[in-house]
């Protein structure tokens, strides 16, 4: 569930006033199969990706350019494959408009636009990465070696991001308060059904 796109919008202007010159790099998560490519496991979008941009979609990367105040999120759109099996989907400009976003491109622009970046000697920032898919992904988006990616992790923006999420918005409670009133029922119904002869099944 997304909140309404000003909650978003908010959220990456509070990010700009907070982080130094620069653009800043947020990939997303992608599908993590279990055996071949299509049988996956449960999706987990990214936390930060989904704080400032609420799409929770895999195969989707964003850039917060905060030199020229703009946001920009790339991927492709679905394609006859998938579309076979899943229907008609949005495109991705239909979908990033839900997070407030106007600029897209497809994925593969990423790294030119990265590159271009760096060769006009701005700066260029990550966060903190956990899995190797990601690692892998900002390696040959900033054209260096594995080990070299530390020195591309912002501590301005970490502290930004931390000073934000840690303190919880009126949607983010109301979300909160949602989830503990289905564990209660949940809990509950099953303590009110564990009686002799039943299964825990």
């Amino acid at each position: 569930m997304m909140f309404d796109k000003k909650v978003y919008i908010q959220r990456r202007e509070a990010l700009r006033k907070n982080c130094e010159k620069g653009l800043l790099i947020l990939p997303g998560n992608n599908e993590s199969p279990m055996n071949y490519s299509a049988n996956t496991y449960h999706f987990r979008q990214d936390s930060n990706f989904l704080y400032f941009f609420g799409l929770d979609i895999p195969g989707l990367a964003a850039v917060i350019d905060f030199d020229e105040d703009k946001d920009t999120i790339y991927g492709d759109n679905i394609g006859i494959d998938d579309i076979i099996w899943m229907g008609e989907q949005p495109t991705l400009s239909e979908t990033a408009s839900r997070a407030g976003i106007e600029h897209t491109k497809p994925l593969s622009s990423l790294k030119v636009d990265i590159q271009k970046a760096l060769k006009a000697g701005r700066k260029v920032k990550i966060l903190p990465f956990y899995r190797g898919d990601q690692q892998i992904f900002l390696a040959d988006l900033l054209d260096k070696d594995l080990a070299s990616l530390k020195k591309y992790i912002a501590s301005d923006c970490i502290k930004a991001i931390v000073s934000l999420r840690e303190i919880k918005d009126e949607h983010e409670i109301k979300q909160i308060e949602y989830a503990v009133d289905v564990a209660y029922k949940m809990h509950t119904i099953v303590m009110k059904m564990a009686i002799p002869g039943t299964w825990e099944r």
